[in-house]
């Protein structure tokens, strides 16, 4: 089993590996065939260069961002919006010459190959069964799994080398004693406040590498327990005399308790020699550690017994920092440093704050991440916070809040220039402009916010929620909200006309609508109208669409039992490649080239959809070649009709017109009739058949 597992990984693996490089390749717009890159040309009408990478870039974007993003395509291509513009222009003027000169080639070319009905038949990806996608998931953790391996000692590679790195240059930098014995040199070096810096750096970078919720906890207790106790020595400093704060005196009476000072004193001696490694210490150093560890232990719990009785609970304890924490409180002493419960409890994370200060890491609140890490159900391994992603979290919330400040500045100045009488304490920045802020930024509803200073900066309409902060895209379509927050009668169309004003005619989004509202709304057939067009159409193009419509449904339908054939093809040769011992470095086919094959081994759907497709073809070529036909042979009874409506029209409505010049139907009759025999006697001559058998639209020209 095991040579199997290894060779389907290696399968699997060179098979990733494919889908990634081509996706890559369809992305950026590198093809893997030469001969479906463009050439370079010159575009008008500013004659610039566009290079075949260029071509591949903007015809990638393009089936990323559409025509109606230029600015979009510009930023990746590297051009500008206008020169993309040109070019789209350009494409559509070469794709009307390209139509045309398709309808001139050949018919029977175009029946005879199989090109005409094979576009569009190789979609992009393939369906498969959700059996297939869990062995797919279970190749991919193996793969996951290995990827994973290989980074870890990539990366502990990297950090054992940038260590030694350091150290060697700490020690070129030492100066150690010649009559140094090369025993003691190492624990000379060992010694080096530099080389202890560094272990201890080392130490709380491999202690945050991977933080579960129980270190988080730990963490945010070490934390919390800095913050104390300089707060407490900024309290004791500030109750102080300014004569006490520079020049103590040391016969003054102290105001310190003596339990204070038995605490202080025992928390020193453990964090003196929780700094020396254990193999380090001396008989009497460890005799000492202990009896104050004991000490320490009996005198927590004798004080959590206390405020137990007094009402506080176990959580309140922990979080305040212990019981010692608490009494030094409310004794307003000064607490050392080291009274943090992780620092006295697990002595391999000192240094941690120091470290977490100093990469500004102390801003989280552990606490609340461990419980949200504990709420939900994932597994234990996965239930764990890095580094790395507490620095990424930072700098996104450290720019976030660089962005909010600025804001937060302009609102505060822009009050104390509308209101001049505001006195000295109002012109510092309060909460209510960090709301304000926060509102026109759009992270919160302006309605949150209750303060008759948001009404000088912008106007909010009372009642129903309006604001011209946040307009929502979710009113009614006949109604519009101007810049005053009221609304107003019109289109939304109206509206967002006159905010795309110079902008060019092909850059405007359908219907002349707000990017952001294109993808609430159903797509709108109708074409922009200039004013001078009808929008009515004919009956004849109503029936044509019907038509039209109804072939293309049955076109669907057929393709789509194709490509559910093909999809179990593609799924079955997975699984026959899967199941194979030998390693399999062949590239999958997906069938798409089943259409290349010899006509009579196709399957039934196959057959079914060429057959459909040529014939919907041929009906298509016909009305085309129909309606064609009726527009330049208009000899007919509807032709005339129509001549004569508008002849009689132009005949009444002159007065002064003479019965000379008048229009004399028998006379127009004449010479369409004689006409019409010299068109069929061309025809005749072509095709050998009658121009009046309106059953054969084959015998125009057209047709030939």
């Amino acid at each position: 089993m095991a040579s199997d597992d290894r060779s389907h990984s290696k399968w699997y693996l060179h098979h990733l590996d494919t889908h990634i490089k081509a996706s890559l390749k369809a992305t950026l717009g590198n093809y893997p065939h030469p001969s479906l890159q463009v050439p370079p040309s010159d575009i008008p009408p500013s004659n610039a260069v566009w290079t075949s990478s260029e071509k591949d870039a903007f015809f990638a974007a393009l089936s990323r961002h559409s025509r109606y993003r230029p600015d979009l395509i510009a930023s990746e291509v590297g051009k500008s919006e206008i020169e993309v513009v040109w070019y789209l222009e350009f494409l559509e003027k070469e794709k009307v010459n390209m139509v045309n000169k398709e309808k001139r080639e050949s018919r029977m070319k175009e029946l005879k190959g199989s090109s005409k009905w094979r576009e569009g038949l190789a979609p992009a990806a393939r369906e498969v069964s959700d059996k297939w996608v869990e062995k797919e998931e279970e190749l991919a953790s193996g793969l996951h799994e290995m990827l994973e391996e290989m980074a870890q000692e990539h990366e502990l590679g990297l950090s054992r080398k940038r260590k030694r790195e350091a150290k060697r240059s700490i020690i070129q930098a030492a100066v150690i004693p010649p009559d140094t014995k090369s025993g003691d040199k190492t624990k000379f070096i060992d010694n080096l406040p530099e080389i202890q810096k560094l272990d201890q750096q080392w130490e709380a970078e491999e202690w945050l590498a991977v933080m579960d919720p129980e270190k988080l906890f730990e963490l945010d207790g070490c934390i919390q327990q800095a913050w104390l106790a300089e707060s407490q020595e900024e309290l004791v400093r500030n109750g102080e005399p300014d004569g006490a704060k520079d020049a103590p005196s040391p016969s003054a009476p102290s105001t310190v308790s003596k339990t204070a000072i038995k605490v202080a004193r025992d928390l020193r001696t453990m964090s003196l020699i929780s700094s020396i490694p254990k193999k380090k210490r001396t008989p009497e150093q460890r005799r000492l550690f202990t009896a104050a560890k004991n000490r320490q232990r009996a005198r927590e719990q004798y004080r959590a017994k206390k405020l137990l009785v007094e009402g506080m609970t176990e959580e309140d304890i922990r979080k305040a920092g212990g019981a010692d924490a608490v009494f030094a409180q409310k004794e307003g002493q000064e607490l050392p440093i080291d009274v943090g419960r992780g620092a006295r409890q697990r002595p391999e994370i000192r240094g941690v704050h120091d470290h977490v200060n100093e990469a500004g890491l102390e801003i989280f609140a552990f606490a609340n991440m461990a419980r949200f890490l504990n709420s939900h159900e994932v597994p234990s391994d996965t239930s764990n916070i890095s580094l790395p992603v507490l620095q990424d979290l930072r700098e996104e919330l450290v720019g976030h809040l660089k962005l909010l400040l600025y804001d937060v500045i302009t609102v505060a100045e822009k009050e104390r220039l509308q209101d001049q009488s505001l006195d000295d304490v109002r012109l510092e920045i309060a909460s209510n402009h960090v709301q304000q802020a926060l509102a026109l930024r759009g992270d919160i509803p302006p309605s949150f916010i209750v303060d008759p200073a948001l009404s000088k900066i912008q106007p909010v309409k009372t009642g129903q929620t309006t604001s011209t902060a946040i307009i929502s895209t979710d009113s009614a379509p006949d109604t519009d909200i101007d810049m005053s927050g009221n609304a107003t009668e019109g289109t939304v169309s109206e509206a967002s006309e006159e905010s795309l004003e110079g902008y060019p005619e092909n850059v405007l989004p359908p219907t002349a609508l707000s990017w952001s509202l294109l993808p609430h709304l159903r797509l709108i057939s109708e074409t922009r109208s200039n004013g001078h067009e009808s929008s009515a159409a004919t009956d004849s193009d109503e029936d044509e669409d019907e038509i039209l419509y109804e072939e293309d449904v049955m076109l669907d339908q057929a393709l789509e039992e194709v490509d559910l054939d093909h999809d179990k093809l593609y799924e079955k040769e997975l699984w026959g490649v899967n199941q194979e011992e030998e390693d399999k470095d062949d590239e999958l086919d997906d069938h798409a080239d089943v259409w290349a094959e010899d006509p009579t081994e196709r399957s039934k759907h196959e057959q079914e959809y060429a057959r459909i497709y040529l014939e919907v073809y041929e009906r298509r070529r016909k009305r085309r070649l129909v309606a064609h036909r009726d527009s330049r042979h208009t000899g007919g009874s509807g032709g005339r009709k129509g001549r004569i409506r508008s002849k009689a029209f132009i005949a009444n409505s002159s007065e002064e017109e003479s019965e000379d010049d008048a229009w004399d139907e028998g006379r127009e009759d004449a010479h369409q009739e004689s006409r019409g025999d010299d068109e069929s006697a061309d025809e005749g001559q072509e095709s050998g058949q009658s121009a009046d058998n309106d059953d054969n639209p084959r015998t125009t020209p057209e047709g030939v």
